[in-house]
């Protein structure tokens, strides 16, 4: 797995809180060593946290707004799962 794929995926889990204490780590590891998904995905998580815990809402729309999310990445990332330099919050 191309590592821009494996940091969205690992996203997706601490997102929706399934990430384990070794997944995080990864995480962080791997956001540390690529300025430019750290850039990308520290504006999807605020911008998650600010939506997702402002208010309250259904676990239904906590899952669509995921759902959106990663789509949007997804379709950023190029056939060789590598993201673009410019960041995603362009999406």
């Amino acid at each position: 797995m191309k590592v821009a794929a494996h940091v969205i995926n690992l996203a997706a889990k601490k997102l929706a809180g399934e990430a384990t204490d070794e997944e995080l780590a990864e995480l962080n590891q791997l956001l540390l060593e690529n300025h430019t998904l750290n850039n990308s995905l520290k504006t999807i998580f605020a911008t998650w946290e600010e939506v997702n815990f402002s208010h309250k809402i259904s676990d239904r729309e906590i899952e669509q707004n995921l759902d959106a999310v990663l789509k949007k990445i997804h379709h950023k990332i190029n056939p060789d799962g590598i993201l673009p330099d410019e960041p995603l919050n362009n999406c």
